[in-house]
């Protein structure tokens, strides 16, 4: 059975909230990047012992017939693959939108190094294990885990590829094969780029299955619809695309008996939409508190805007939001003090799960437009962090040097040129006062419709008491995490 991008959207962001999420990346991942395939890689080898890949399936047997021939012809499939990956490769954006996924797990069976750059490049901390002896050590500052099951190109000399290498992996690799059924069983995966010929996926996916008499947990897949065949002449097309479509049925009930649902596209182009769809919703319930109070207006002092961030954090934690935060003066850092203060409460654990906390580095704040290149930072600094956050909540916003922060009139633009729904407590004066004068003839637009004219007003009524104004930002975030 096929399954719908909407479905395959919502079924999976929720397994990432759950933390059951993991993503299984095959060489069609990587081929955009400019590295070949298994058949690009294996061409040269093929073409000395005399067979034509594009007559063979079995490119496990075609490795395993070259280096048949002798040990030498290790040490040169060696030097192809080090060849073959000499260079890093171009990110794509679908390593990028990866990396930004709030994943903890991640599979591959490619050599390269493109997740590991595409995590760099993310600023988050992502271990690596292509050894068995590397799945008993534990990094305590992780955010994530890549297991490459089939080796590193740093190590050729190791890496899977032949007929041999397969038929020894239960034995020489028994901590990858025994994680990845752990992981098959425990949590949703993910396949990208993935053929499903590889001989160890298969013999676990049918130990699974086995093992638990069918019930196995639900996985997804994204394959590329079977299309008509142009090198062949036009009377033969028609019949070779109808046998395609029909094998392709055919592999679909397979992967339905793993209870892998197939998600058909017919361009690889369409996995980035995907991706990004997965990554718009898994930040739905997230948001940034963009914020600062140096001075406080009339009819919104210290001490009310004190207990309205508190009530904020601790009302958002009752809400299952996520807080995305700078810890600005006297509004992000009694915000994220309601939060953690109410989850104590709950005796919840996992608690760093519902914060992203990025203060801002001393050594970077400086006066208005003193310091172009502190500027550029703290500009691309503020935009990783909204780019992390599905709502933007503006509260106050004064600097010690104006009445109007242009740090948080900064976060604002970026904001709505990343097309995040703005949430400005007009009440709070300052920043976000101008903000909402600024959206209110917007708010419809905007909004789609979700946040009512009478909502928007109480927002800047700064005559509302402060529990009035915390349910009508609830009641406002509740409804545009709700935007699909």
């Amino acid at each position: 059975m096929q399954v719908s991008q909407g479905r395959l959207v919502n079924e999976f962001v929720q397994e990432l909230h759950e933390g059951d999420a993991a993503i299984f990346a095959g060489a069609g991942l990587s081929r955009a990047s400019g590295f070949v395939d298994w058949r690009g890689l294996l061409r040269e080898c093929a073409q000395e012992i005399g067979l034509d890949l594009d007559q063979e399936y079995d490119l496990v047997a075609v490795a395993q017939y070259y280096l048949n021939l002798g040990s030498a012809h290790r040490y040169k499939l060696n030097d192809i693959l080090l060849r073959a990956f000499r260079d890093e490769g171009e990110l794509t954006d679908n390593h990028r939108l990866i990396a930004r996924l709030p994943l903890h797990t991640l599979w591959t069976t490619n050599y390269d190094t493109l997740i590991e750059q595409a995590f760099h490049e993310a600023g988050r901390r992502l271990e690596v294990k292509s050894r068995d002896e590397d799945i008993g050590h534990r990094s305590r500052r992780r955010d994530a885990v890549l297991y490459k099951m089939h080796g590193d190109i740093a190590r050729p000399e190791e890496l899977v590829i032949c007929k041999a290498d397969y038929e020894r992996y239960a034995r020489q690799h028994a901590l990858f094969q025994t994680t990845l059924e752990a992981d098959l069983a425990s949590k949703t995966m993910l396949f990208i780029g993935f053929s499903f010929s590889d001989p160890n996926l298969n013999y676990m996916l049918g130990h699974l299955h086995a093992i638990s008499e069918g019930n196995m947990r639900e996985h997804f897949a994204i394959l590329r619809r079977v299309r008509e065949n142009r090198t062949l002449p036009e009377g033969e097309r028609e019949r070779a695309l109808k046998y395609d479509v029909n094998k392709q049925e055919l592999q679909l009930r397979e992967l339905e008996r793993y209870n892998i649902h197939a998600l058909l596209i017919s361009q690889f182009d369409e996995v980035t939409d995907l991706l990004r769809a997965i990554q718009v919703a898994s930040c739905r319930r997230n948001v940034f508190v963009s914020g600062s109070a140096s001075s406080f207006a009339e009819d919104f002092d210290e001490q009310r805007l004190r207990e309205f961030c508190l009530g904020l954090g601790e009302r958002m934690m009752d809400h299952g939001f996520k807080l995305v935060t700078g810890l600005g003066l006297n509004v992000g850092d009694t915000v994220f003090q309601g939060a953690l203060l109410r989850l104590h409460e709950q005796k919840k654990s996992g608690s760093e799960h519902q914060f992203v906390l990025r203060p801002f580095p001393r050594s970077s704040r400086t006066k208005d437009g003193d310091n172009p290149d502190a500027e550029r930072f703290l500009e691309g600094y503020r935009e990783d962090m909204i780019a992390e956050a599905g709502i933007v909540v503006v509260i106050s916003g004064t600097s010690r040097s104006a009445a109007i922060s242009r740090g948080v009139m900064q976060e604002y633009q970026i904001a709505a040129r990343l097309g995040k729904p703005i949430v400005p407590i007009g009440a709070s004066g300052h920043a976000a006062r101008q903000v909402w004068e600024e959206l209110r003839e917007r708010r419809s637009t905007l909004y789609r419709g979700l946040v009512s004219a009478e909502q928007y007003e109480r927002l800047g009524d700064a005559r509302a008491s402060d529990a009035e104004l915390l349910n009508v930002t609830m009641d406002v975030l509740d409804r545009l995490s709700s935007i699909q």
